[in-house]
This record gives structure tokens, sequence and C-alpha cells, in this order.
């Protein structure tokens, strides 16, 4: 049952020890509190003396009664006393355990004396107004839960709980979880790492695709996506073609027991690196259109057809690069000379005569 505002007037008025300006609010909070916690009423009891004190101290006005703490799923109600001091709400109230003739203190126990006086953290850094009676009751309950501050005289139904096997527990915990939390930590740094590494390595791939693709575009002249060049240059191929059946039947004799290594012959060095260079660059030509075939029909993966693609590249761009040097070399020795290069003579077919390269040979000096 709520204590009247008029009967809590009256227990604090008779106890001459607090302040006039003070009384608002010091019954307030004792009504607030009675009304959370029905279990307790308020009165006037003496405080504890004053060690070296021979007076006895004025009363004080208190709230006394039983809280109910839930403790291992069961309820108890703990005896409990809050005597408010003088200088309340300023400062905080002196809390007790009550026990009565059947319980007796829990010995060692981290809030509680043996002569019942509750120390804990709310009491030591209460502050007004935010601290207050049914707050403080709440926080004793809580930790009363955890620990009981009573025991039965007899056959004891509440038993206080092994507190460093708890604290023991609660570390082996600690240190579990920290440890799952970094190995789960680890683990994904690894796979961002694994991830952003396959990420480069797929942006650098397709970097160099489309480094070849450009590059097969040249080697085909830049006609793969003009139908016109390409059928001038299919006309170009099939006059050619016909030149050369021409000079083939008109010197069908040189067919019969002719070393055709011998068809050809340079007439001096640079022509002859010059040969072997254009058969070379002619050659690579091929060997990268069997290797883009062997892509295309899947017969090969991407990354051989890179490889091998980059690869013959290379060796292609030096060997042009060659005849292009061997050229040059010829043009300087006909100025000289007031002539055309040599190019060797001996029946060189229409249509195949210039230069190639190979890197396997270097230009005359």
């Amino acid at each position: 049952m709520d204590a009247s505002r008029a009967h809590v007037v009256g227990l604090l008025r008779s106890t001459n020890a607090y302040p006039p300006h003070t009384e608002s609010q010091v019954v307030n909070d004792v009504l607030t509190a009675t009304r959370d916690f029905r279990s307790l009423r308020p009165d006037v009891r003496p405080p504890p003396p004053r060690p070296g004190s021979s007076s006895a101290p004025p009363p004080l006005l208190c709230l006394h009664g039983t809280l109910p703490v839930v403790y291992q799923g069961a309820t108890y109600n703990i005896p409990v006393e809050l005597l408010l001091t003088v200088n309340h709400p300023l400062h905080p109230p002196l809390a007790y355990v009550r026990p009565t003739h059947a319980m007796v203190i829990a010995p060692q126990h981290r809030h509680v004396d043996v002569d019942g006086k509750v120390y804990l953290p709310y009491l030591s850094e209460w502050v007004h107004p935010r601290s207050n009676l049914s707050e403080l009751l709440r926080e004793m309950a809580s930790v009363f839960g955890a620990a009981t501050p009573v025991l039965s005289r007899t056959t004891p139904p509440i038993q206080p709980p092994d507190e460093p096997r708890r604290e023991a527990l609660l570390r082996q915990l600690a240190a579990r979880t920290a440890a799952r939390l970094r190995e789960v930590s680890d683990g994904a740094a690894a796979e961002l790492s694994r991830l952003s590494a396959e990420r480069e390595q797929l942006l650098a791939l397709d970097r160099e695709v489309g480094v070849s693709l450009d590059r097969l575009s040249l080697s085909s002249g830049g006609h793969a996506n003009d139908p016109e060049a390409t059928r001038r240059r299919l006309a170009a191929l099939r006059a050619e073609d016909a030149e050369l059946s021409a000079w083939l039947a008109a010197n069908a004799e040189l067919s019969k027991e002719v070393d055709v290594d011998k068809l050809v012959v340079a007439g001096d060095v640079p022509s002859a690196q010059l040969l072997d260079a254009r058969a070379e660059d002619l050659a690579l030509s091929d060997a990268r259109h069997l290797v883009s075939e062997a892509f295309h029909q899947e017969r090969i993966g991407l990354d051989v057809f890179l490889r091998e693609t980059r690869k013959l590249s290379r060796e292609q761009y030096m060997a042009r690069a060659l005849v292009v040097k061997i050229k040059k070399v010829q043009r300087q020795r006909a100025a000289a000379a007031g002539g055309a290069p040599g190019s060797g003579g001996g029946g060189e077919p229409p249509g195949r005569g210039g230069g190639g390269y190979s890197s396997a040979h270097q230009p005359y000096q």
C-alpha cells in the first residue's frame, strides 16, 4: 500500500533533522520508492552510533521492509533498510541488509559487510538528481540476484555462487570469444586480399586481351571492319596468284630435279638476310593465324592464347625491325654505288621479292 504524503511529511518533521528547503524533494523520493516497491514502508529509526561520540544521533527517516530478488529462477524477499541522511537527496542514503533471526549474512560477500551495510558503485557515485531511491533499490535487487547476501541458519535454500569459478569461466569465455573474433577477422582479411589479387589479375588480363586484339587488327592491315578494303585485297591476291601460276607454267621444266632452296639466290649478304627475315615474318604471321584459329575453336585456353600471341608478336616485331634496317643498308649502298640495291637473281618468282626478317640473323654492317 502506498504511503500517504501527509504521513511521510509527519515522519520527516518529527525528526527535526532535515532542512525545510529539501522537505519536498525528500518526501517525493520516498513516495516514489514506496509506489515502485510496495513491500517497503516509511518509518523513523536511529542511525548507527558515530565512533567516539557519546551523544545519540537524531533519528532519520527510513524505508524498511523486504526487497524481492530473483535468484536462480526463484523469488526471495531480502530484508533491507535505507536510512536517508540529513543531506538527502544530495548525499546517498545508508543501505543495510537486516537478516531475520532465521538468517545470517553471507560470509565474504563482495557488497555486504558482516554488519549488513551495503557497498555499491551506485552509492559511491551518487549524483543528484540522476540518482534516486528507486534506482538504488533496483541496483540492489540486481546485485543480490547474482550473489545472495543472506543464508539460512539451518538448511540453506540459497547457496552463494562460487565467485572464483564464475570469474574463471567468464575469463575463459572472453578469451575464446576474442580468439574466435580474431580468427574470423583474419579469415575475412585473407579472403579480401585473395579477391583483390584476383581482381587485379582479371584487370591485367583484360588489358592484355585488348592489346592482343589491337595487334591482330593491325596485322590484318586494319581491314577487319572494312569489307571494301577486304575485297580489294582479295582481288590483288588473286591477281598475284594468277601471275605466279603463269610463271610456273612458263618454267615447268625447272620443277624437274631442281633444288627449291636454290631457286632464289641472293646477290649479297644483306639480300640473303632480307630473304630469311621476310620468310620468318611470313611464317610468324601463319603461326599467329593458327594460334588464333585454335583459340576460336576452343582447342587452347585464353592463357595459352595470350602467352603465344605475345611471344609471336614480339618475334615478328623484331623480324620486321630487322627488315627495315636491312633495307636501309641496301639503300645506303645503292646511293653510294649509284644503282639499285642487289636483290639477288637466278629466276625469282614475281610478287614474292623483297624483304623479310629473322631474329636469329644480324643485318650486314
